[in-house]
């Protein structure tokens, strides 16, 4: 009976975050972070894109290294079914799986700019980070974990209640993600 009490405890906290066969990835910010580069949609979007990347780490408090490192974030471009909403800039599968896709047509449509291009990336990181797929209501704070980029209009900062919603879960150690 005890073993069979401890088998029913144990499936009741089974979820998304704990499934064996594809775990969520976990971060530490006090350690360095290598971008891995496989966006192909045209040199000068693509080092925009991981200028941006690599703003969106450093402001995260993380930092990153030029060579491969043990934590590794793939960066790609796509145009797979997610990019079919004309709003969808970039996202990230879940559970987090170390990868940011970016949505080629909307990249080379859109006139990226450095802000917008950080923006982007620190929204799609804190999704990885956090292992959540959810997204924080348009408030006053303008908070980058809005459902739309329009809430923080391109801000490269990010607010309080997008540290609290990063390290909610605590898949991520150090840095701004706030537990």
């Amino acid at each position: 009976m005890r073993y069979l009490l401890i088998l029913l405890f144990a499936l009741a906290n089974c979820g998304i975050d704990s499934d064996p066969i594809n775990p969520p990835k976990r971060w530490n910010l006090w350690e360095p972070i290598y971008i891995k580069n496989e966006l192909e949609i045209r040199p000068d979007k693509d080092q925009l894109l991981i200028t941006g990347m690599k703003n969106a780490i450093m402001k995260a408090g993380g930092t990153t290294s030029d060579l491969p490192v043990k934590q590794v974030l793939i960066i790609k471009s796509t145009n797979e079914e997610n990019c079919k909403r004309s709003t969808t800039r970039a996202f990230t599968h879940f559970p987090t799986n170390g990868i940011i896709n970016f949505c080629t047509d909307f990249a080379l449509s859109m006139p990226y700019d450095e802000a917008s291009a950080t923006n982007t990336a620190m929204h799609e990181l804190f999704h990885q980070f956090s292992n959540r797929d959810d997204h924080l209501d348009c408030t006053t704070e303008r908070p980058i974990m809005a459902a739309t980029a329009d809430c923080s209009n391109n801000r490269t900062t990010y607010s309080e209640s997008d540290k609290s919603y990063c390290g909610a879960k605590g898949y991520t150690i150090g840095g701004e993600c706030k537990k």
